[in-house]
């Protein structure tokens, strides 16, 4: 996604500075007032590490049950919101740039890809490993622990782990990989036009069967799955920032049916597109 189209759909808040590449939360949550997260996204990676409690992240309609200790590695810009299980908690999450995990000389292409969320638990040799350091940069309260070589340092300790246990492990050929890029690009220079699969197999030089297997391995999505997706967020973009109608915005960003729209808008969104409105 470039960097204009970014920032329509950025949280409202920010992660970063320029002097800081990463920020931590800590988020206390009851029963009593969910949701303990609410709705959202980002362009930052995140690590996300329960303390107390247990607390369901739902992942673009994937759930994950965290318990006391276990973690999750959230990728870039995919929606994700939080409920209690038990009646209080607390959890912490690290935001960083996606630069400090994937430099531009060895970038990986994680964004949006669901197959790369990873429940993070102790009875895993190598995730307890991560754990470990999460627990440290989250709970060692020294100056040194707060200075940014020492919190940078950390993620690319995380990285490495990750690198050599599980994001090499199932991401796609990467000769391939550009091709499904051109297909990305394509879907969010054009959503709001009538796209085929037969146009979105020419771009990628694939037949129509392997494309759609090997979107779905890269991305967690179909190829239409994804461009639904990244319409219902350009409409997000218009609800919050214009006074255009909904049918109007239906439109815009391709769909032909205004039914269909507040169907699939419900599904990801978990909200009507005028509750959202109103909401945001």
């Amino acid at each position: 996604m470039n960097s204009a189209k970014q920032k329509e759909l950025l949280e409202r808040i920010p992660h970063i500075t320029n002097s800081s590449p990463y920020s931590i939360h800590k988020t206390d949550f009851t029963k009593e007032n969910p949701p303990a997260l609410y709705l959202h996204f980002h362009p930052e990676i995140e690590f996300l590490y329960l303390q107390e409690g247990s607390l369901e992240v739902v992942i673009h309609n994937t759930s994950y049950r965290l318990q006391k200790g276990e973690a999750l590695f959230i990728p870039p810009h995919l929606l994700h919101t939080a409920h209690a299980l038990s009646e209080s908690g607390t959890f912490y999450a690290i935001v960083f740039s996606e630069e400090l995990f994937t430099p531009n000389e060895h970038p990986l292409g994680i964004h949006n890809e669901l197959p790369l969320v990873l429940l993070i638990r102790p009875d895993v040799d190598w995730q307890q490993d991560i754990l470990f350091y999460l627990e440290k940069l989250f709970f060692n309260h020294t100056d040194f622990a707060q200075s940014d070589s020492y919190i940078t340092g950390h993620i690319t300790i995380l990285k490495e782990y990750l690198l050599k246990h599980h994001l090499t492990t199932i991401k796609p050929v990467l000769k391939e990989k550009k091709y499904l890029q051109k297909i990305i690009d394509f879907i969010h220079d054009n959503y709001d036009e009538d796209i085929s699969l037969d146009r979105l197999a020419k771009i990628a030089h694939m037949s129509k069967e392997h494309l759609c297997r090997t979107f779905k391995q890269a991305t967690g999505y179909t190829p239409f799955a994804y461009l639904k997706y990244y319409r219902i967020l350009k409409s997000c973009h218009y609800l919050k920032n214009t006074d255009k109608k909904v049918s109007e915005i239906c439109a815009l960003c391709g769909f032909n049916n205004i039914s269909y729209f507040n169907r699939e808008f419900l599904q990801i969104m978990q909200t009507t597109p005028l509750r959202y409105r109103n909401n945001t």
